[in-house]
């Protein structure tokens, strides 16, 4: 079985996408990331990837409202990453709703 998890990338509050991962080629999107999830959601999807680009370029995660936002109003499994760096970004983000971490880089900071 093949499962596919959509992302949803999130830029000041707002969905965003890189154009060819470039930061200089962004688009936002109109749609709230709660109407993008909550349309996976309608389609029988049960998980998302929920990524912080504002943490991911900052280094502390800043979009802790979108993750507590659809993990509120939706059943989604939520997957979150962007800037998770410290316990204390952990504990804020399960605080939030997310059901599990990505945290890539801190694998490798760490010693």
């Amino acid at each position: 079985m093949i499962e596919i998890i959509p992302s949803i990338s999130v830029q000041g509050g707002k969905v965003m996408r890189m154009q060819q991962g470039k930061l200089a080629k962004v688009k936002l999107y109109d749609q709230s990331p709660l109407d993008v999830a909550m349309g996976f959601a309608d389609i029988g999807i049960k998980k998302i990837h929920l990524i912080d680009m504002d943490g991911a370029m900052m280094g502390s995660p800043g979009n802790y409202h979108a993750l507590q936002t659809i993990s509120a109003y939706t059943d989604l499994h939520i997957n979150f990453s962007g800037g998770i760096n410290t316990d204390g970004d952990i504990g804020k983000a399960w605080e939030y709703g997310a059901a599990s971490i990505t945290a890539g880089s801190v694998a490798v900071l760490r010693k």
